[in-house]
């Protein structure tokens, strides 16, 4: 381990060079690239380990390659992200992972400032500490007591993004390429939750709640196989959008032969996908092995592996750190630079987007 030279607000600055970098998908070499008057790739390493000090000349002209304001290097650090477990790691390039997890620790961490200057102390509970989870079928168990804690019944969830934040968990929805579904994690204290906001709503709905699933079940099936805790954390995300009860009501029991008009119709109520809905018939046994193999072979045949059929007309935004940042500012709790700093905006950008009234 390298031992660091300079004081803390140097090492500082190497975070948060390294953060921005990351957060561009630039490699060192990229960078250097990127720097009209020449930087060699052995000076920005030492930037980013706080082994050298750069000029203030240096930090303008990062800044601009970086298209990054000059304040984000002295920003104090508020919320490092811990714990990400990545789905789909295996097709996700290095250089886009690091993007998201820039961009979602830069997000977190304005969050984060946000709720302490605010006051905020509410942590997000876990309704299923102390479950024990040996499978997929201890899921619908599991579920079951996360709706009854919640109050949900089995009515359909009209925003999972705002039902999560009403718990107190950070979301964040990330531009990021295909192979990223999304991720689970802490920024401090905070749990977090990362979605790809490219995908079809019934994706990132799906999505959320697989995401919710590894935060929930963490310690119940953290010992299993990385592979059975995927499966697991489907489960629970198929069984918490569609109910166990009201999905046996809809599905109507053991079937031969679905038509793809009763899916699409319960993909409008539920927000819930075609393929998901067919998913969850299979775990619970209402299909045959043989009769899914048949009916995935069709689903491929109608290209319906890449363009569910059907309408999801539920909305998915998150609203939280918007309305608590306006609130701040309207209160006059916090000063309208410092919730542009905090919106990631020019002042002027954001003071144009304000309309107070007495």
């Amino acid at each position: 381990m390298t031992t660091p030279t300079l004081s803390s607000m140097e090492n500082l600055f190497g975070v948060r060079l390294r953060q921005a970098r990351e957060r561009r998908g630039l490699s060192m070499r990229d960078l250097q690239s990127r720097m009209p008057g020449g930087i060699s790739v052995a000076a920005i390493s030492k930037y980013e380990k706080g082994q050298m000090k750069p000029t203030l000349r240096m930090v303008e002209a990062l800044s601009m390659a970086l298209e990054m304001p000059e304040d984000f290097f002295r920003r104090p650090l508020k919320a490092k992200l811990d714990g990400l477990k990545f789905r789909c790691k295996s097709s996700l390039l290095a250089k886009d992972e690091n993007r998201v997890k820039g961009e979602a620790e830069d997000f977190f961490e304005r969050y984060v400032e946000l709720e302490d200057l605010l006051g905020m102390t509410e942590k997000f509970q876990n309704p299923l500490e102390g479950v024990q989870v040996g499978g997929p079928a201890d899921v619908e168990g599991a579920v079951e007591r996360v709706r009854a804690e919640w109050r949900l019944g089995e009515a359909p969830i009209q925003s999972v993004v705002a039902l999560l934040e009403e718990r107190h968990l950070m979301v964040h929805l990330a531009d990021a390429p295909e192979a990223f579904d999304g991720f689970a994690g802490k920024a401090g204290q905070r749990d977090v939750i990362a979605l790809n906001r490219n995908f079809p709503v019934d994706r990132i709905r799906f999505s959320a709640m697989h995401e919710l699933g590894h935060i929930l079940l963490d310690a119940a099936i953290t010992h299993l196989p990385e592979l059975e805790q995927e499966t697991i954390c489907h489960r629970f995300a198929g069984a918490m959008l569609l109910p166990l009860g009201r999905f046996l009501d809809l599905f109507g029991g053991h079937r031969k032969h679905v038509d793809l008009q009763e899916l699409k119709q319960v993909k409008e109520m539920f927000g819930v996908s075609c393929a998901a809905q067919l998913k969850r018939a299979e775990g619970l046994g209402l299909m045959a092995a043989g009769t899914m193999q048949r009916v995935w072979i069709e689903w491929s045949r109608r290209g319906f592996r890449k363009n569910d059929p059907g309408a999801c007309h539920f909305v998915e935004e998150p609203m939280r750190f918007t309305l608590l940042l306006r609130q701040a500012v309207a209160e006059n709790r916090i000063s309208q630079g410092k919730a542009a700093m905090l919106a990631g905006k020019p002042l002027q950008e954001f003071q144009n987007t304000l309309v107070i009234l007495p």
